[in-house]
């Protein structure tokens, strides 16, 4: 059983969490990812914006998932413009009553796990409640726009399709036959059925008015469609949108002054790579490398070093790669002030790219290791070498 749309949330909001990790990962040139929806029946006055956590979580879990509890399911997504997404919520009932009251999106952040990205809620005494699932599903769905720094670059675990996803109908708008659950839709079912709640008028619709008039005046009734209602509606819409577009730039611009940042050029003088080239004992194993960005030198004088023992691998050794090329963009935004952590993050690994500096290994001198042996693992490759890279 499908109930009607839960309808009375408040707009959605990022998240204080969820705008760190735009930042972030305008920065690392990385996807947002938006793994679930989890849901909870707790009523709070706090700024949605400082979440971070449910005020009362309801147990769930997903479509395909073992269990016997609510079940939130990710319907679709699509961008509605370049900063905003559009998706939709599908809940139904599990083995508990609950009222939904909460809606939160979760997202992936590369360094501390899954967030609150984003946050709505229904205060209101119209949230919808659902009875312990007795054999016979409840279920009800919540469509939510939000906005994000980047619509194109969101990546949504969708775990139950839509029935009707923008993609199915732009390829099968224009077929003569739709699969529908009761009838398939055709030319003459369109003037025969009913559309919705009503029906249309004999001859409304007809070969000749699809043909040659695709809206005539004889089939609108007087002022259902007037040049100063369509502007208005038109204004309105389009003042929604830069609204809103207003909001997300405000909240940009306290991310930026909580976190700023300028281009590499601008910080850093000198960059110190080390670089491994290695190939592991046995057959079938080929070269594969390792890089490191050991310490920098910035534009005041000051060095950072990097303690940290985690390198950037490129290739696996299972198969013949060609050496990459190791250098960075002095145009990359990075968050001041540079810290020994966000090093390796400058380095960019792969072929080369106009506007980019690299490395020059022409000619270099390898230190070399004959049959070492490290954490188990013999190599009969194991050759390194440190380089600077100016960025003046």
């Amino acid at each position: 059983m499908e109930n009607e749309k839960a309808s009375y949330f408040e707009k959605t909001k990022i998240t204080s969490a969820g705008l760190r990790l735009i930042h972030k990962l305008i920065m690392m040139g990385e996807p947002l990812s938006i793994t679930k929806a989890v849901i909870g029946d707790g009523i709070s006055e706090q700024d949605p914006v400082t979440m971070t956590e449910l005020v009362h979580e309801i147990p769930s879990r997903q479509t395909g998932q073992d269990g016997t509890s609510a079940i939130v399911d990710l319907q679709m997504y699509m961008p509605e413009d370049e900063q905003t997404i559009s998706t939709r919520v599908r809940v139904q009932n599990g083995d508990i009553e609950f009222t939904l009251r909460e809606i939160a999106f979760i997202a992936n952040d590369p360094d501390i796990g899954n967030i609150i990205f984003a946050y709505t809620r229904d205060n209101t005494e119209n949230a919808m409640t659902f009875p312990v699932f007795s054999g016979v599903p409840i279920s009800a769905t919540v469509d939510i726009s939000f906005f994000v720094h980047n619509a194109a670059n969101v990546e949504m675990n969708v775990t139950l399709p839509a029935e009707v996803s923008l993609a199915e109908f732009n390829a099968h708008k224009n077929a003569a036959e739709l699969d529908h659950p009761d009838k398939s839709v055709k030319k003459r079912h369109i003037a025969d059925y009913a559309i919705g709640t009503m029906q249309l008028e004999k001859g409304a619709v007809n070969n000749v008015r699809i043909g040659n008039n695709a809206v005539d005046a004889r089939t609108i009734k007087d002022g259902e469609i007037t040049k100063n209602k369509l502007s208005e509606e038109l204004l309105e819409q389009i003042n929604n949108l830069l609204s809103g577009a207003t909001e997300f730039r405000k909240e940009l611009d306290v991310l930026n002054s909580m976190f700023p940042s300028d281009s590499l050029r601008n910080v850093v003088s000198k960059l110190s790579i080390e670089v491994w080239k290695l190939q592991r004992a046995g057959h079938s194993e080929y070269e594969f490398y390792r890089f490191r960005c050991v310490s920098c030198t910035l534009k005041d004088g000051t060095k950072i070093t990097n303690p940290q023992k985690e390198y950037i691998q490129y290739g696996d050794g299972t198969k013949d790669i060609r050496f990459p090329s190791v250098g960075v963009n002095p145009d990359k935004p990075i968050l001041i002030p540079l810290t020994s952590e966000s090093l390796n993050k400058c380095l960019y690994i792969g072929e080369e790219q106009d506007g980019y500096l690299f490395l020059n290994f022409h000619p270099v001198y390898w230190a070399t290791t004959e049959d070492k042996t490290e954490d188990g693992v013999t190599y009969v490759v194991y050759d390194n070498v440190t380089l600077n890279l100016n960025i003046d």
